[in-house]
Parts: structure tokens; C-alpha cells; sequence
């Protein structure tokens, strides 16, 4: 990949080989390939965040592509490298197993700028609108997007400056741990519905020991599926619900710090934030009964709480949305500590 190195050869449609890049200190450009069947595993070491750049462009650009597109692989693995500079910065698509490790994504999907919550809804309308467009500052990307894939793990990874965090779509199972988000126009983490209802999403992932900090929507944001957890995180200065829950079923939110969420009544992109309260739960579009809860909350802490779009400052709200004839459709809220008043 970049400088030479032959990767559409050695990746090609016929090619089964288990290939391994490893990078040297410097600056690498992205590739897009798209094999016809999962026949191979492909392997990127860097040497290191601070010292390996893989990128779209030399510099933010708003009408770059994706970094690293890559789809119909068997196994995909990351590590050690900082992705920069482009759309989304690791776009895979149809991939038995993920894995990323230790990397820094930034500048992907935003040039950085113009994310401070002093920024108006309508600015930041105006921002989004020019996406894409030569001198933008932003395109419709994020630091990842993984989008169809079995089995994830992400871990100890930080993005920063960027449009969207980690965005997982309709993936079966999987785990991010000990990961960062860090001023972000959209949801921190993201487990998300192709279909943005119950009828898709992501299941069966553990978010643990996560943090999200200066975040312009949700700080975690799940649709659809069901099975999720999100435990041991943190999430301080949130313009949404730190969690959102839309059309899914048996989602555990436990042992979590919360501070300064729903601060706003608008998201990063100008559009009406998803902000009621600091755990927000709605929807129950195309969704079955599990035989569990809705909803778990347990042993959270919830400090300076905001009111967001609500009528009042609430820790939990739950929407009028949801399919109430589910068997599942139900909430332990038990052991958490709230400064608001409702």
C-alpha cells in the first residue's frame, strides 16, 4: 500500500495468501479493494500511532474518499498506525472478523474545525450542507465505519477531531474496549441499523472502559438490535442523551459516569438532537420479543445533568414510541445516583 509497495497484486481477486504489510515511520496512501468472494486475511502493522500515517490525502481535503476500504476479506487486522485525511478512515464491509488495535483516527469526515458547543444549529446546518464540496469542512464520513461483519474487536484506540466515532452496522457480535472519543460532531459509539429500526442493527456487543468527552450528539448511540452492554465507560460535556436507545431491545447500561450531558437541543450537524434526558429510550419499530428488558440501568452516576429538548431536566426518559405489546418491552432501573431532579 502506498510508495510502490504492489497491493492491488497481491490482494487480487485469486490471491488466498495471508499478507501481512508492515510500515515503516511515514506517510502511506489508503487503498479500495473489493474481492468477489472471503478468501484471504490481510494484516497492517505500523510502528506506532505517533510515527505511521495512513491517509486519503496530504492534508484534510473534503472531497477525499474512504482511507482503507476493504471487503470480502476473511479476516481484517489493524494495529499500530494513526488513519487520517479522508471519509471514513477504515470502511469494512462483509468481514468475517475485524480486529483494530492501538490507532489514532483524525480528520476523517471533518476538518476539525467549528466543534465547539458555542457554535450555533444553524452554522453548524451550513457546515453540513457544504459537505463533500472543495474547501468544506466536512464530508460524510467518520473514523469508521464496519459495516456487515461477524465477529469485531477494537480496542485501545482513540479518535479525535472527526464527524463520526466508531460506527458498527449490523454486525453480529463483538467487543471495544479501553477506546476514546474525543470531539466528535456525532455519537461518540455507535451501534447501528442499516435499516434504522429494529429489523436490523448490531447484537451482542460489550463496550467497556470507553470514554467520550466533548461530543456534539449522543455519547453512545444504539438502534436496533439487541444484547448490547455498555459498562465501566464515561462520557463528560455531551450535547445529547449520553445513551440512546432507538427500536432495541435487552440494552444494559451499567456502572457508567455521566457529566454534562443533553446540553444541547441541536446535534453537530444542525439537526434536533436525540436530547431527553441522560438516557434516553425510544422506538419499537420492527422489533420482537427477546423474553428479557428493554432496558437495564444499574449503578450509574449521573452528574450536571442538562435539559436538552425536554420539558425538564430528566436522568431518564422514555419516549412514547414503543411498541408496548412486547413482552419485553420493560425496565430495571436500580442503585443509580442523579443529580436531576426529575
Amino acid at each position: 500500500m502506498g510508495r510502490g509497495s504492489g497491493t492491488p497484486e497481491l490482494l487480487e481477486d485469486a490471491s488466498t495468501d495471508h499478507v501481512i504489510f508492515k510500515l515503516a515511520p511515514g506517510d502511506y496512501s489508503g487503498v479500495s479493494i473489493t474481492k468477489a468472494a472471503a478468501n484471504q486475511t490481510v494484516e497492517i502493522h505500523g510502528s506506532g500511532p505517533a510515527v505511521t500515517n495512513i491517509q486519503a490525502s496530504a492534508a484534510w481535503d473534503a472531497t477525499a474518499g474512504n482511507v482503507l476500504y476493504l471487503r470480502k476479506f476473511t479476516t481484517v487486522r489493524i494495529k499500530d498506525c494513526a488513519v487520517r485525511f479522508g471519509a471514513y478512515g477504515c470502511y469494512f464491509r462483509e468481514v468475517p472478523n475485524v480486529e483494530i488495535s492501538n490507532c489514532r483516527f483524525y480528520n476523517l469526515g471533518s476538518s476539525g474545525s467549528y466543534h465547539a458547543f458555542t457554535v450555533s444549529k444553524t452554522d453548524q446546518a451550513t457546515y453540513w450542507a457544504a459537505r463533500g464540496t472543495a474547501g468544506a469542512h466536512r464530508s460524510d464520513g467518520g473514523a469508521m465505519r464496519i459495516r456487515s461483519c461477524a465477529e469485531v474487536n477494537i480496542s485501545n484506540c482513540v479518535v479525535t477531531d472527526a464527524l463520526r466515532g466508531y460506527r458498527i452496522q449490523d454486525c453480529s457480535r463483538g467487543r471495544i474496549s479501553d477506546c476514546v472519543a474525543k470531539s466528535v460532531l456525532e455519537s461518540g459509539f455507535y451501534l447501528a441499523s442499516g435499516s434504522y429500526s429494529g429489523a436490523a442493527g448490531s447484537s451482542n456487543f460489550l463496550i467497556s472502559g470507553c470514554a467520550v468527552q466533548d461530543c456534539l450528539n449522543n455519547a453512545y448511540l444504539v438502534i436496533g438490535g439487541s444484547n448490547n452492554t455498555i459498562t465501566g465507560c464515561t462520557a463528560v460535556d455531551i450535547a445529547s442523551s449520553a445513551v440512546m436507545g432507538w427500536h432495541t431491545q435487552d440494552l444494559k447500561v451499567i456502572g457508567n459516569t455521566f457529566e454534562r450531558a443533553t446540553r444541547l437541543t441541536w446535534s453537530g450537524i444542525g439537526t434536533d438532537g436525540d436530547s431527553f434526558g441522560c438516557v434516553y429510550s425510544n422506538g419499537g419499530t420492527s422489533i420482537s420479543s427477546t423474553g428479557g428488558y428493554m432496558l437495564t440501568c444499574i449503578g450509574n452516576v449521573f452528574t450536571q445533568c442538562g435539559q436538552g429538548r425536554a420539558d425538564a431536566v430528566y436522568t431518564f426518559f422514555i419516549g412514547d414510541l414503543q411498541d408496548n405489546s412486547q413482552s419485553s418491552w420493560r425496565l430495571i432501573i436500580d442503585g443509580n445516583n442523579s443529580d436531576a431532579a426529575q
